[in-house]
Formats: C-alpha cells, sequence, structure tokens
C-alpha cells in the first residue's frame, strides 16, 4: 500500500507542478506575446499607429483562453490518469 502511496504522490506532485505552470503562464503570456511583437514591429517599421496598436492588444488578448486552455489540458489528463489508477 505503501507503494501504492508513492506513486500516487508522484503523478499528484507533477500535477502541482503543472498547476503552477499554468499560472505562471497565463499571467506572462498576454504581456510577454504583445511585447515581444510590438518590438519586433517597431524594430521593422520604426513607428506606431494607434489603431494597429489597439487592434493589436485586442487580438492578443483573444487568444490568451486558448494558450492557458494547453497547460492546464496537461493537468487535468495527469489527475485523471491518478484517479483511473486508484479505481485499478
Amino acid at each position: 500500500m505503501l507503494e501504492i502511496r508513492k506513486t500516487e504522490f508522484k503523478y499528484v506532485s507533477w500535477e502541482k507542478y503543472l498547476d503552477a505552470l499554468c499560472v505562471f503562464f497565463w499571467a506572462s503570456s498576454s504581456l510577454a506575446i504583445s511585447a515581444v511583437t510590438f518590438v519586433l514591429y517597431y524594430r521593422d517599421h520604426n513607428t506606431f499607429e494607434d489603431i494597429n496598436v489597439f487592434t493589436a492588444i485586442y487580438l492578443f488578448e483573444m487568444l490568451i483562453g486558448p494558450l492557458n486552455a494547453i497547460p492546464w489540458t496537461i493537468s487535468g489528463l495527469y489527475m485523471s490518469k491518478t484517479s483511473f489508477e486508484r479505481f485499478n
């Protein structure tokens, strides 16, 4: 029984690490993607137009949900695996 608990703890701890990664990714992805895009755009064009900046910010915010779904999905798969092994 102790070996089963150790294995289960390993999966649960990985799930929590992935959970922390999800929170970090959620908090930083919007800022990082926007900053890199604007820096590259400015490097090529040396100017910003207001309409382009506001449109880009809106589009980046629309991308945050799908980008954040990836780590949460991986975390959910680990949780499912742990639960399935409990049933077996």
